[in-house]
């Protein structure tokens, strides 16, 4: 809508309405144990190595991967070019490190993770921050302003994207009393159906429509 504007189109006549999720198919399961479970699974998306801030991950977790038995699986459709860029990164291959298929059936990967690690340095609307959420896993978010969706405690999942703050953000959520971790995951995805359900954008399109016809 901005771009139009910015284009010449008349403000009072552009409008959006918001992307929302159709979460039924992150209930599709293909595989229901996809990795180690004597791990402490992490989960980033590593085929935009150094836009999803993989490198930074790996930096962050290099230091505390063996104190918390950490396994980062990295989603990757380069497995060999994303291999080379952890070895570039940290000058050795890591044996904490997967590198694991894409997949139609991502929740199978959100519901087995302690933890999905969004450390982008640039991000559009991203859907994986939504979706990790609805599947109940806990993440850790860069502190973009494109990834900012208005849940009430958000900031708690948020950092500076530095490898100081992800390293503590990481150590903070790992041994988080399994309580309290329980009610915030809980909250965050009953604020995710809330507010991103295809139901909402289906809502909300419809209401634009029946602004836009009586002018017509």
């Amino acid at each position: 809508m901005d771009s139009l504007v910015d284009g010449g189109f008349p403000k009072d006549k552009c409008t959006f309405v918001t992307n929302r999720i159709a979460f039924s198919r992150l209930d599709a399961s293909s595989d229901s144990h996809p990795f180690d479970a004597s791990k402490t699974n992490l989960l980033i998306f590593g085929t935009y190595f150094k836009i999803k801030g993989c490198d930074i991950a790996l930096k962050a977790l290099e230091a505390i991967a063996e104190k918390y038995n950490i396994a980062l699986n990295i989603i990757t459709h380069h497995s060999e070019q994303t291999r080379a860029e952890v070895k570039e990164t940290l000058g050795y291959e890591p044996a904490w490190v997967n590198y694991t298929p894409t997949t139609e059936t991502i929740g199978d990967y959100y519901r087995n993770s302690q933890l999905l690690l969004m450390a982008s340095r640039t991000e559009g609307f991203s859907y994986a921050v939504l979706e990790a959420l609805y599947c109940g896993c806990p993440l850790i978010k860069s502190d973009l302003e494109s990834m900012v969706y208005g849940f009430d405690g958000e900031k708690t999942i948020t950092v500076p994207l530095t490898v100081e703050a992800l390293r503590a953000k990481i150590e903070e959520m790992l041994t988080m009393d399994p309580v309290r971790r329980q009610a915030m995951t809980a909250s965050f995805r009953r604020q995710v159906i809330e507010k991103y359900s295809i139901s909402v954008w289906g809502a909300e399109i419809l209401e634009k429509y029946q602004e836009i016809a009586p002018r017509m």
